[in-house]
């Protein structure tokens, strides 16, 4: 495929797995509200934006609100293009939570998106992971992107919220963001 159908490809996948999780949620909200750690993590690559993009998939935008209002944080790469005044869709949604990329120095990943509306950043560059087979042949091996720094705000979120399961979305964030 080439780039732009991959990416076409790799968004409308991310929106149909939106979109089911939101059913799933909504027919399973006892079991949902009883087990989940309240945390959605995507890893999606779309358009770069340099400001909210609520208005571009509105289903994506309500569904996130959802459940933002349900209390579950939905946690977004920002993407991996390098941008200093843009992120990824659908992390340029206002009521996600936007994740860059920094280095083990604590600086901005060169090839992390980042904008004034950027939620959070994490540690996302040479970091140790298990690897899909798609990528190697299994096992673990060192990758970057802002879809490694992503599921560490997923892992402090879920923290945070074992802690105090009552907390808001935006409690959460502001936690986070004030150390």
């Amino acid at each position: 495929f080439s780039r732009t159908t991959w990416d076409l490809i790799h968004t409308w996948a991310g929106v149909v797995m939106i979109l089911a999780a939101i059913l799933h949620f909504e027919i399973h909200w006892k079991w949902v509200t009883k087990v989940t750690g309240r945390i959605v993590n995507l890893s999606l690559g779309g358009e770069l934006f340099t400001a909210a993009c609520d208005g571009e998939v509105p289903a994506i935008t309500s569904a996130i609100e959802a459940l933002r209002s349900a209390k579950i944080a939905t946690v977004v790469a920002s993407g991996n293009d390098g941008s200093s005044n843009a992120t990824s869709f659908p992390a340029c949604i206002s009521s996600a939570i936007s994740v860059g990329s920094t280095t083990k120095q604590s600086a901005i990943s060169s090839f992390s998106n980042s904008a004034n509306f950027l939620s959070l950043l994490a540690p996302g560059t040479s970091i140790t992971s298990s690897l899909p087979l798609a990528y190697s042949s299994g096992g673990f091996g060192v990758a970057s992107g802002t879809s490694m720094a992503t599921p560490h705000v997923a892992g402090a979120w879920a923290v945070l919220k074992s802690a105090k399961p009552t907390a808001t979305v935006s409690e959460v964030l502001a936690a986070l963001q004030n150390g």
